[in-house]
């Protein structure tokens, strides 16, 4: 459970904030004075600090400037009731990573933290030196290409994504050691076969064309248990719907496109959400993102994005410009998401994907 530092002269504050921390999944311990809350920090090094700058003794301004001479990394999130654009920038740039105005709503501190919480592990992550990597695996989400390829030129080591099931109880098609192929989710494992289906029914013959990903193997399941309507639905005889969208390139590499029911229709031409997203993910400025369907004023759907940043306090009209203009560059113009919002996090299941019906929700949008 991430440990969070709460450094408030009023206790009031200071216990509500600890309650809704700890309703958030953290465990989260108050102090009132600064040259308590460094002690803390030096110590114990916890996973995130609020810390109010109007403290007695030794005040926020001074804490923030000491910890970050002194190496200390644990994002620290300023709450304040000074709303000065001056304030906030002097606390940024002395090293805090956001930036609160009370009052604020408890949520949104919980939202901050946790988001502050996120960076903080990616700062701490260890150079290529301090590992000892032979074999990773990605699941849950597919893996961008991006990402992989950072993650390979960090560390010397490739990812092997892979997709399996639930159904299948098993890992069905993924990258191999030595061939890997990032942007992919690799071949079949020996013993399954796969096939592409489109939205006919008929069999996907061509390279490059997108249809429904079905599998069948030894470890398949017969059906679900007491769910006669999803049984008959999801297994055809010997083989099994994923419900996920893909394409085979030209070197029989499996290339995800989406589940089946995020897929886009523009125009009347498929988009692949991931491959927006993964767009996305390659600017410098983003951590993750999410595209849906979205209405215009004519009822039409178009591409929206979602995207959380890995500064928050970037988010503007003008970057969002930008974001747009580099999708243009890298994807079909049709195909470049017509709306950008900027979110601190995204829905996400326990596992960790991203639920993108409860952002199509937003709109209505089917």
């Amino acid at each position: 459970m991430p440990r969070v530092l709460i450094v408030e002269d009023d206790d009031v504050i200071a216990d509500g904030m600890a309650r809704h921390l700890e309703a958030g999944g953290f465990d989260a311990v108050a102090v009132e004075r600064g040259e308590l809350g460094l002690a803390r920090l030096r110590y114990e090094r916890p996973d995130a600090c609020v810390l109010d700058l109007m403290l007695p003794g030794l005040d926020g301004w001074e804490l923030i400037e000491t910890v970050r001479d002194e190496g200390i990394g644990t994002p620290i999130v300023v709450v304040s009731a000074r709303g000065t654009e001056g304030d906030r920038i002097r606390a940024l740039e002395l090293g805090a990573d956001d930036y609160l105005v009370k009052p604020f709503s408890m949520g949104e501190l919980v939202a901050r933290v946790r988001a502050a919480v996120r960076r903080g592990v990616r700062a701490q992550a260890p150079d290529r030196g301090d590992t000892r990597l032979r074999r990773c695996v990605s699941a849950g989400e597919a893996l961008p290409a991006d990402v992989g390829r950072r993650w390979s030129e960090r560390y010397g080591a490739d990812i092997l994504d892979g997709i399996g099931s639930t159904e299948m109880l098993h890992i069905y098609v993924s990258n191999r050691a030595g061939e890997v192929k990032y942007g992919t989710t690799g071949k079949p494992v020996p013993g399954y076969d796969v096939r592409l289906v489109d939205d006919d029914g008929r069999l996907v013959e061509k390279r490059g064309e997108m249809g429904e990903l079905q599998v069948r193997g030894p470890t398949s399941a017969m059906m679900y248990w007491n769910n006669r309507e999803q049984s008959r639905a999801t297994f055809l005889g010997e083989w099994t719907r994923s419900g996920d969208k893909y394409l085979e390139d030209e070197d029989g590499y499996y290339v995800y496109c989406g589940r089946r029911d995020d897929m886009l229709k523009v125009g009347g031409i498929y988009v692949s959400p991931f491959e927006v997203e993964a767009a996305l993910q390659s600017h410098p400025d983003v951590l993750e993102a999410a595209v849906v369907g979205w209405p215009d004023e004519d009822a039409l759907i178009k591409p929206k994005a979602f995207v959380v940043l890995k500064a928050p306090d970037q988010a503007d009209d003008a970057l969002a410009q930008a974001l747009k203009d580099h999708c243009r560059q890298k994807l079909a113009v049709f195909k470049y998401p017509r709306w950008l919002e900027f979110r601190r996090e995204l829905p996400k299941t326990a596992t960790g994907k991203i639920q993108r019906f409860k952002l199509r929700a937003e709109a209505g949008a089917p």
